[in-house]
Parts: C-alpha cells; structure tokens; sequence
C-alpha cells in the first residue's frame, strides 16, 4: 500500500516536470489567443469607462432629483404659509375692529418668515439650475465620448429647454 501511494504521488508530481503549460497551444493559435485577449481587454476598458461615466451621470441625476424635491418642498411650505397669511390678512379685513384681527407685531413675523421661506426656495432653485448647467456639461462629455443621454419620456429638443430652465 505504502509503494502504491508514493507511486501515484511520483506521476502525479511528474506532470509538469518538463516546463509545459497544463493547456497546451500550438504557435498559431497562441497568436490568436492573444488578439482574442487583446480584444476583450478592450472591450472591457470600454465597458469599465462606459460604468464609469453612467455612474456620474447617475450619481449627478440623483443630485439633481433630490435638490428638485428640496427645491419643490421648500416651496410648497412658502406657498402654504403664504396662503395663511393671506386668510389671516383677510380676517382682519373683516374684523369689526379698527385696529384688525392681528397685531402689527404679529403681521411683522408673519412677513418675516414668509421672506426667509422665499429666499430659502430661491437659494435652493438656484441650486437646481447649477446642477443643471453641471449636467449639460456631463451631456456634453458624454456625446464626445459617442454616447447619448436623454431624460425618459422627453424629445431631446425638450430636455434641452429643460435643462435651460
């Protein structure tokens, strides 16, 4: 038993003794290996910098969807503050009293909270058209790298008033 398994460890052993490969390939098709090779490793350089440009794209349209909402939000709560001081405003109106339903301290920090809203939404819109002009110009790398883009479900032409916007 003992002679049994040290002989197959030998031929076992043995198989690369002589230096060649466990796959053999002859000359000719050693060079068409390597074209073969040198062909997926450029499609795989190509499909690593199309990942690469999807993904900044990707990760700038996800900046851009989260800064619209914040954008829309911070507009929404302006609209709906302004709308209650706007009821409030016509209460007093309508108050029999001469000096109204709300004092002029109160109407003073109405307005100012109604400002700061505003200008929160504005900086927050300007924000949007900056990240904007950031993404025509990824749209402009992307196009001289042979690639198009495209927002779903918007002709091209509307996409570009959009993104003027």
């Amino acid at each position: 038993m003992g002679w049994g398994c040290s002989f197959l460890l030998l031929f076992s052993c043995r198989g690369n003794l002589d230096g060649q490969n466990h796959f053999p390939v002859s000359h000719d098709s050693s060079e068409n290996t390597v074209q073969i090779l040198d062909e997926e490793l450029a499609q795989t350089k190509d499909s690593l910098v199309s990942l690469a440009l999807e993904l900044e794209w990707l990760i700038l349209r996800k900046e851009i969807v989260l800064a619209k909402t914040r954008s829309n939000q911070s507009r929404e709560s302006s609209l709906k503050l302004e709308r209650e001081f706007s009821n409030f405003k016509a209460l007093d109106k309508r108050f029999p009293s001469p000096q109204g339903f709300i004092l002029e301290k109160k109407k003073r920090e109405w307005e100012a909270r109604l400002q700061v809203k505003k200008e929160e939404t504005k900086r927050l819109e300007a924000i949007v058209r900056l990240l904007n002009r950031d993404m025509v110009e990824l749209v402009d790398k992307l196009s001289h790298k042979g690639f198009r883009y495209q927002l779903p479900g918007i002709t091209s032409e509307q996409s570009r008033l959009q993104i003027a916007e």
